[in-house]
């Protein structure tokens, strides 16, 4: 139930802002070839509830009026995005199917597993939208309320609590393994089809703590449900700014969660560069702006090149991770 109520919120949210950027003209002039001349689907390979789902409907609400035609997401979740990434491959490069491409599908799951696509030459990628900082957040009935007290009930107590995520070799089940790693104990991680369901379980007291993104974790967090203790992320949340990460707290846990939009390799580089300048036109847009405020989206954009160099920076910081796990 607080599941449905958590989309429902994040729906009409969106919905109202959509309602008031339509009564607005659109801004996008014709693109090359007059393109687009048809509604674009975003698929996103996650479940809904998630941030992933979230910052995709929260794009999509505002690009439209920049792309000049309506931005449709579409979920198709599964095996940490791999799925999603698999079934988009199928697609037309004609600049009508684009991708959330997240951490996981591009730069963990690879380095753990043979897939069906290569992450860096299949994709192109157009622009990051943010960056959903991964927080561990403990239920609220825990004896253990603060990072220094769960550390230390997880060191006297190896192999007992139970933590979510979204998926195995995912940026929450990853953050998971680096947290035994640093804190010399074991958890029992709980795979969950999507971080809405992981959450919610959390929250409800299923389970002992959950990893995710904090932006997916914010309603069960205000509500007294969850307990965010560490980020664990390069830097703080702006919205959750008492929150330490895991890097303050003198352990090296550190592993973001970038959400970009991609399109297929052999999508035509005009269409490419006219879709980039309208996600940027959209994240500068100050109705989206608003949106990702009540959202607690941050606004973390990254042109093509710096997103490129970015997951090449990530592929090989995880591929380090996975050596010293072995």
């Amino acid at each position: 139930m607080l599941f449905r109520r958590n989309t429902r919120l994040i729906a009409s949210l969106i919905l109202v802002l959509i309602a008031l950027i339509w009564t607005v003209p659109a801004l996008a002039g014709p693109g090359p070839d007059g393109y687009p001349t048809k509604p674009i689907t975003l698929i996103v390979p996650w479940g809904a509830g998630g941030g992933a789902d979230t910052a995709a409907r929260a794009v999509a609400a505002v690009a439209s009026k920049h792309l000049g035609q309506p931005l449709v997401v579409v979920l198709k979740p599964g095996a940490a995005g791999t799925t999603g990434h698999i079934e988009f491959l199928k697609e037309k490069p004609d600049g009508y199917n684009l991708i959330i491409t997240t951490n996981s599908p591009i730069i963990t799951v690879p380095q753990f597993q043979e897939v069906p696509y290569d992450p860096i030459n299949d994709f192109k990628f157009i622009a990051r939208v943010t960056n959903l900082r991964n927080v561990l957040a403990v239920r609220a009935t825990a004896d253990y309320k603060t990072a220094d007290e769960f550390f230390e009930y997880a060191r006297a107590n190896p192999g007992t609590i139970t933590i979510g995520h979204s998926g195995a070799m995912g940026i929450g089940h990853m953050s998971i393994k680096l947290m035994e790693l640093e804190l010399g104990t074991t958890f029992i991680d709980i795979p969950f089809t999507t971080a809405g369901e992981a959450i919610i379980a959390a929250a409800g007291g299923h389970i002992d703590a959950v990893s995710g993104s904090i932006s997916s974790a914010a309603q069960q967090i205000e509500m007294g449900n969850l307990i965010p203790i560490a980020v664990t992320s390069y830097d703080r949340d702006p919205f959750y700014p008492d929150v330490p990460t895991f890097m303050e707290l003198g352990y090296d846990v550190a592993i973001d969660n970038q959400i970009s939009i991609g399109a297929p390799k052999d999508t035509p580089p005009e269409i490419v560069e006219f879709i980039h300048t309208a996600i940027k036109d959209t994240l500068e847009d100050p109705s989206y702006q608003k949106l990702a405020e009540k959202l607690n989206l941050t606004i973390d954009y990254l042109g093509p090149e710096a997103l490129m160099q970015s997951v090449l920076t990530s592929i090989n910081s995880v591929k380090r991770v996975i050596e010293a796990m072995e």
